[in-house]
């Protein structure tokens, strides 16, 4: 038996005396102060079990295997990627629209949620890319975009995210940025910074915040 399927077979019975005791609860059978901590440690050995019954896996089997939503590969691990809820959608959308009205000026392609190899082992899913037309676009990404949005989701973690714009960096992605869409702060990824930002240039591709903001429904 493997690892993973080793922690899941001792977890398992864990996970379902909590789901009892979170059961007794709601009849009133339990202390109303305990509810809240039964129910943080179910969320903890939950959290357990996805781990380790996603690490060790083989980069052939992710390269194979189809994910909803597609899922990113870190040096053997299967790191899933956050259901994007309406906010992200929306400005996932935006973003897409704005350089879709340039796409032949510009001479780019527009590719949401498209694998992009990082390095080796390391497949990071970007919401949206940005490539050169110059070049036709393979099925993953192992040429540097041109730029990669990564726009926030509420499960998103200032640690997990600063792993993968730092991913990014290392590949050569010129332009890096993260939307926040509940705050609507715009920052740009820079010498292992995040900067605020209101606009961008370089060369003939620019966008305005605000511009791409107004198409946000």
């Amino acid at each position: 038996m493997g690892v993973g399927a080793t922690a899941q077979a001792v977890a398992t019975p864990i996970v379902s005396a909590l789901r009892r005791e979170i059961a007794r609860a709601r009849q009133g059978r339990v202390p109303n102060q305990l509810v809240a901590l039964i129910h943080s440690a179910r969320e903890r050995c939950l959290g357990e079990v996805r781990m380790a019954t996603t690490a060790g896996v083989p980069l052939e089997l992710y390269l194979h295997t189809t994910y909803e939503p597609d899922a990113e590969f870190v040096d053997g691990v299967i790191e899933e990627r956050a259901v994007g809820e309406n906010d992200h959608s929306a400005w996932q959308f935006a973003i897409q629209r704005w350089f879709g009205m340039h796409e032949d000026e510009w001479n780019i392609l527009i590719r949401p949620e498209y694998r992009v190899q990082v390095a080796a082992t390391r497949f990071r899913v970007p919401d949206v890319s940005i490539l050169d037309a110059s070049f036709a676009p393979d099925p993953i990404a192992v040429r540097p975009p041109l730029a990669v949005f990564e726009v926030l989701s509420p499960e998103d973690t200032v640690k997990r995210l600063r792993i993968k714009l730092l991913d990014y960096q290392a590949m050569g992605v010129p332009s890096i940025f993260v939307v926040d869409p509940e705050s609507g702060r715009f920052e740009q990824f820079v010498d292992s910074e995040l900067r605020g930002t209101q606009q961008f240039a370089s060369g003939a591709i620019h966008f305005d915040l605000a511009e791409i903001a107004s198409r946000v429904k």
